[in-house]
């Protein structure tokens, strides 16, 4: 059975058009295999997005198309190639640049780096959101060059894990941060959670801190209104 099927699908591929160009192949052609893409590209930009809410769409968005939408292509190269008549008109060359790509880079990438990156990234948001006012002991701050600011000041506690509330993930592109310097939440449990932590240029008001605390991953987290905080502790 197995010998059956590969003899049909290298007689699909022989009969396919090998010698026109990729560049001038015509898409209109093809278009059954770029709907069905497009298809199974929507359900799976659903279950990125419920896995991932706090992303950046646009990386639901590619992480969908390198998954859902790679395996469309194949099911509509299927549709494509089920109708003889078709297959004369079928680029060859557009079928091995889609599998090459999609199945050597695009879902590896998405499998095997965007995702872990994102559910890290929602796991520090999480826990930098959840925090209980009543776990954290003291938050100290290191500054280079600055001797240690340490508050155990229950106000300036509260008001901090208030505003880490409302913390978003944060994507800079160019943006460069200030004051870097680094902080560390001291909990009742004897644990310590340590980031980096800085000033973006672009939103003076906020504080970005990042956590390296998964290896090769990092996630930049951005505290909105936390910036006079920390300037706040320079005066305990």
């Amino acid at each position: 059975m197995f010998l059956v099927i590969i003899r049909h699908v290298f007689g699909f591929l022989q009969e396919m058009d090998w010698n026109t160009p990729l560049r001038q192949s015509k898409r209109l052609d093809h278009w059954r295999v770029f709907l069905v893409a497009f298809i199974c590209t929507l359900p799976a930009f659903a279950v990125w997005w419920s896995l991932y809410p706090n992303t950046a769409w646009f990386f639901n968005l590619f992480g969908a198309f390198a998954t859902g939408g790679v395996l469309g292509m194949c099911l509509g190269y299927i549709w494509q190639l089920n109708n003889p008549s078709r297959r004369a008109h079928s680029s060859g060359r557009l079928l091995a640049c889609s599998v090459f790509c999609g199945w050597t880079i695009l879902l590896p990438v998405g499998v095997f780096y965007l995702g872990p990156t994102l559910h890290i990234e929602e796991i520090e948001l999480t826990k930098i959101r959840t925090l209980k006012d009543t776990d954290v002991v003291a938050i100290s701050v290191d500054v280079p060059g600055e001797p240690q600011v340490k508050t155990m000041d229950r106000e300036r506690i509260i008001s901090f894990v208030k505003k880490c509330r409302q913390s978003n993930l944060f994507y800079p592109g160019h943006e460069s941060l200030k004051n870097r310097s680094q902080i560390c939440i001291h909990l009742s449990d004897g644990s310590v959670l340590t980031y980096e932590m800085g000033i973006p240029k672009r939103h003076v008001t906020d504080l970005v801190v990042t956590s390296r605390n998964h290896g090769q991953y990092s996630s930049r987290i951005l505290i909105p209104g936390a910036a006079k905080w920390f300037e706040s502790l320079g005066t305990n």
